[in-house]
């Protein structure tokens, strides 16, 4: 019961929680029919698992789906460097820029049917996504940390590093099939 629980204890999400992400392969698929995703990386992908850093992950998950990044994080410059399409933007204003439905992405190309959020504070992530829960109701929003987050539209539930580690090896494996 505990991994699904929100980790800040004393904050109430309502009625309406995340489903839980148990599986890499329905992730990847839900991930897959998602369209236009953008994904909101925060300064923790610098932070490196056991194998390689957690930018690596968001590098090849971005790849994978040909998503667009928002970034204040100092792994900008290697999204760059690897041709992705990525914008210096801070979380929040991010987020609110998908909450205006005149806002064309950052490349102009139409509005975002989905939002990826890693690398973030948890109380950061949890506030962009109650914003995004009660005024981007259209979006899916998913969360790709280590603890479950009530207020994205899929969660991983709470996990130790290791089995983090795994399911975004396999998430990443899943997605370039």
């Amino acid at each position: 019961m505990w991994r699904t629980e929100p980790w800040l204890k004393a904050e109430v999400p309502g009625t309406k929680k995340a489903r839980v992400l148990e599986k890499p392969g329905l992730a990847a698929s839900m991930l897959k029919r998602a369209g236009r995703v953008l994904m909101i990386v925060g300064h923790r992908v610098s932070e490196a698992l056991s194998s390689r850093p957690v930018s690596d992950y968001v590098a090849d998950i971005a790849e994978a789906l040909n998503a667009h990044i928002a970034t204040t994080s100092l792994a900008y410059r290697s999204f760059r460097e690897r041709g992705l399409t990525v914008a210096w933007l801070s979380p929040i204003e991010a987020a609110h820029r998908v909450t205006d439905p005149d806002w064309m992405g950052l490349d102009g190309k139409g509005c975002y049917k989905a939002v990826v959020v890693m690398g973030l504070p948890y109380y950061m992530s949890w506030l962009i996504f109650s914003g995004l829960k009660n005024f981007a109701m259209n979006v899916r929003t998913v969360s790709l940390d280590r603890f479950y987050q009530p207020h994205a539209s899929w969660s991983l539930r709470n996990l130790t590093t290791e089995e983090w580690e795994k399911f975004l090896d396999e998430l990443v494996e899943k997605l370039k099939a």
